[in-house]
């Protein structure tokens, strides 16, 4: 279009602008400086109008919820402002915004946003944001499956378990949108469709989704399980009277531990194992030589004819013989209790004798009496079976060797100052390969072979015309004068 008739320029400031109104949408002109130059007739040329094409809007409000505000317009290029009672909100720059935790009391008010680009700028509709009775349709029994999209009721809404209502805390069923009330003792199976079950029947009693109680069913109607129930004590939702258990079960009611017979529940409060039990009663002939965790009191306990005594001392397997401890009972290799799994024990003719976790036993530690002996040596190191670190021993008193130990290295379990070896030694307590001269180790981290070394030291002269594939690292080596020259190259004939 021709602008003509436009006011004197030239003294206007540079920062201005010129507002022209087209179709109650605005053209927006920046002058620069050489629009002081300006003629009163000048010819500019029309851009397109911003137009929203999609106001933003709002359905359904409720308090803790997220709520988003969304504008569409006619071209990409723009910039987005969006305002509270007229007022910028800061950060609000895309074509939506969001209250992510809606409260009525902060946030309700008029709602809008800004659009602009270089040459126009266009006001949203203001959207007026608050809780109303209206806006908010939870004033009935509505669980959230009554909804569809979070706006509408879905009429086609069935279901089977009761869901809580999100308005009034109750327990409903639907049937096509419509509620009714699950206010009686109902569980999950007792629903089909969202109606009642009039044939529903179960063996094991269920938590009633709306009372936390439990209950049995027979043809569809509920039988409040309020006495000592286990699994096995119903058959198609009716008491089985003949029902008898040598397993004592947990009661799935009350937590109690009961056998049955002839449908009589009787409770445990002894010392019972599950073999102490034949058809729902007592065994008074049962024996047993392997002490047994105790069903209703965490404790061991063996059985001599059918009477439990505690085992509270240091029972290992060979300790009992039919019930009994077994007096004449010898053991060399230290045992864990199976009472107590953290001590060791040997025997002697029944007795027992408590070996601290803090010592260093190994096998060979106890004589053919199953006694500590004070006179054994052994030369190599072993593995303690109660810390499982490493010893030696000499004339029964152990010595940890947590240092670099081959077997040379000791004489009758003493530590062997005088070894010297010409052969890398892998050790027995960190398996590294090392060489002793007179007792003190050295570490071979080197291209080392056998040749290589003299009484335990470098031997400084030694050469070989033969390449020698070194101990330490698997590679070939030749040596001259002690200095070690790579031979990877060669291959070694037979």
């Amino acid at each position: 279009m021709i602008i003509s008739d436009l006011p004197d320029l030239t003294n206007i400031k540079e920062d201005s602008y010129l507002l022209i109104n087209k179709e109650n949408s605005f053209f927006k002109l920046k002058l620069h400086d050489y629009l002081k130059s300006f003629k009163k007739t000048h010819v500019f040329h029309d851009n397109t109008p911003l137009v929203i094409t999609k106001q933003p809007s709002i359905d359904f409000i409720s308090n803790n919820t997220s709520i988003k505000l969304f504008v569409e317009c006619n071209s990409s290029n723009v910039k987005f402002q969006w305002k509270k009672n007229g007022l910028d909100i800061p950060n609000a720059n895309s074509n939506y915004y969001t209250i992510p935790n809606y409260r009525d009391e902060v946030d309700f008010g008029n709602y809008s946003v800004l659009i602009t680009n270089d040459s126009y700028y266009v006001y949203s509709d203001v959207v007026y944001v608050k809780i109303t009775e209206a806006m908010n349709p939870l004033n009935g029994p509505y669980s959230t499956g009554y909804y569809f999209n979070s706006t509408k009721t879905d009429t086609n809404y069935t279901n089977i378990t009761p869901n809580q209502a999100v308005d009034d805390g109750k327990y409903y069923t639907y049937i096509n949108g419509l509620p009714f009330l699950a206010s009686g003792g109902y569980s999950t199976g007792y629903f089909s469709n969202g109606t009642i079950d009039t044939t529903f029947n179960n063996v094991v009693p269920f938590d009633a989704s709306d009372s936390d109680l439990f209950y049995m069913y027979v043809n569809g109607k509920p039988y409040l399980a309020e006495g000592i129930y286990s699994t096995g004590y119903f058959k198609k939702g009716s008491v089985d009277t003949t029902y008898t258990n040598s397993n004592p079960q947990t009661t799935i009611d009350n937590n109690s531990l009961c056998t049955y017979l002839s449908g009589i529940a009787y409770p445990l409060h002894g010392a019972y194992s599950t073999a102490f039990y034949r058809n729902g009663i007592s065994i008074t002939d049962y024996t047993n030589s392997y002490p047994q965790k105790s069903i209703d009191t965490n404790q061991y306990y063996i059985y001599s004819d059918g009477e439990p005594l505690l085992a509270t001392g240091a029972f290992t397997l060979g300790y009992i013989l039919s019930g009994s401890i077994n007096t004449s009972y010898n053991n060399k290799q230290p045992q864990k209790a199976l009472n107590n799994y953290k001590k060791y024990f040997t025997y002697t003719n029944g007795e027992a004798i408590e070996l601290s976790v803090e010592g260093a036993y190994s096998n060979a530690y106890f004589n053919s009496n199953y006694v500590i002996d004070d006179t054994y040596n052994n030369n190599t190191p072993q593995v303690a079976i109660d810390d499982e670190k490493y010893y030696v021993y000499s004339n029964g008193i152990a010595s940890i060797a947590n240092g670099l130990y081959s077997n040379g290295c000791f004489v009758s379990g003493v530590l062997n100052t005088e070894f010297t070896s010409n052969k890398p030694n892998s050790v027995k307590d960190d398996d590294v390969l090392y060489i002793f001269h007179r007792g003190i180790p050295e570490l071979i981290n080197g291209p080392y072979s056998i040749g290589y070394y003299t009484n335990g030291v470098l031997n400084s002269n030694y050469t070989n015309n033969v390449p020698q594939l070194a101990i330490d690292n698997n590679q070939y080596f030749t040596y001259q004068n002690g200095a070690s020259i790579d031979a990877s190259y060669f291959k070694l004939q037979s």
